[in-house]
């Protein structure tokens, strides 16, 4: 298939407070803003990667999006301490498993471009910026902003278009790469 397809506590994060039980936004960037998914085998990393999380962990994903270069999700968990090690080992994981598949298909310019050498754990950037989304005005906006990423990048029309987003589930449409936790 191609891309493009027709009152709780809190924790201190990095810079952000997110409230625990709430929905979450965070953004991973590929190390140099390499567009490395422009393969669905890397695609189907990260989906298979956030699916095992979902049914493993408790982590809910509310929306997504996977663009060339980084990735946009919108989460709940039952605690931040969770969150952060979820995504943890959930960027570890990927990071390993995509920049061996890289190595094998023998990518060059994304080699290059990624300037890690034999350290495989550096494919994404440093930290995943969370932003707290437990309103549900910001977590709608935070909802729309996911969905219309590619449509910003001009790679598609509609937001549905986009093979590797949610906005194929909230639209109902016959193939999803992933389920999610579906909010009305």
């Amino acid at each position: 298939m191609p891309i493009f397809h027709k009152g709780a506590a809190h924790l201190t994060m990095p810079s952000r407070t997110i409230r625990d039980g709430k929905a979450c936004f965070t953004t991973h960037v590929v190390r140099n803003h390499t567009p490395i998914f422009c393969d669905h085998s890397y695609f189907s990393v990260v989906c298979e990667s956030l699916t095992w999380c979902r049914r493993n962990t408790g982590l809910q994903i509310f929306a997504y999006v996977i663009m060339p270069d980084h990735m946009h999700l919108l989460t709940d968990v039952t605690s931040p301490e969770n969150l952060h090690d979820i995504l943890t080992r959930f960027r570890r994981f990927t990071a390993l498993e995509l920049h061996r598949r890289i190595k094998c298909d023998r990518v060059a310019w994304a080699l290059n471009s990624l300037a890690c050498g034999d350290n495989d754990q550096l494919l994404w950037e440093s930290g995943f910026h969370p932003v707290d989304a437990s309103r549900e005005d910001i977590f709608d906006q935070k909802r729309r902003y996911i969905h219309e990423n590619p449509v910003r990048r001009a790679f598609v029309r509609n937001g549905q278009d986009w093979a590797y987003s949610s906005a194929r589930n909230y639209g109902k449409l016959d193939w999803c790469p992933m389920e999610i936790d579906l909010v009305d």
